[in-house]
């Protein structure tokens, strides 16, 4: 009878820690979430940028947001990823010296998305979590640097 007593004894103690773990996650992930909407309700689609290639880390393109803007908030879970092939390229699309969002794109077309962010008198970047987009990079109003 005691080996059941403590049988049951762990499964409790093993099923409330999993629900606290879930818990603790699920509410982190709506602070995050919220942290990167009023993040993003800071800028417009008048906000400046500069894309930059990861490769060789030079300039392809500045201009503002534009159309881009209004697409970027419409970000969701990466576990609705719409998936294509094709060949994949990724970008820090900076919007300020304390603000850029890293960008994985395929054909042209962002697919995930984080915003990485500094206080004035921080040395390194936070970031988000990762979020889904459908976003073509041609939304964003360009000025092709050469």
């Amino acid at each position: 009878m005691i080996k059941s007593v403590r049988a049951s004894l762990r499964v409790v103690i093993l099923v409330t820690g999993l629900i606290f773990w879930a818990y603790i996650m699920f509410f982190s992930h709506l602070s995050d979430e919220k942290k990167l909407e009023s993040h993003i309700a800071t800028f417009s689609p008048n906000t400046s940028y500069r894309l930059v290639s990861d490769k060789g880390n030079r300039t392809v393109s500045s201009g503002t947001l534009a159309d881009f803007y209004s697409c970027l908030k419409k970000y969701r879970s990466p576990l609705s990823k719409i998936g294509k092939k094709g060949n994949t390229q990724h970008y820090k699309l900076w919007l300020n010296k304390f603000t850029y969002i890293w960008i994985s794109s395929v054909n042209g077309e962002a697919l995930l998305f984080n915003m990485y962010t500094k206080l004035d008198n921080e040395d390194n970047f936070t970031s988000s979590e990762v979020y889904a987009i459908n976003c073509r990079l041609s939304l964003l109003g360009t000025v092709t640097v050469k």
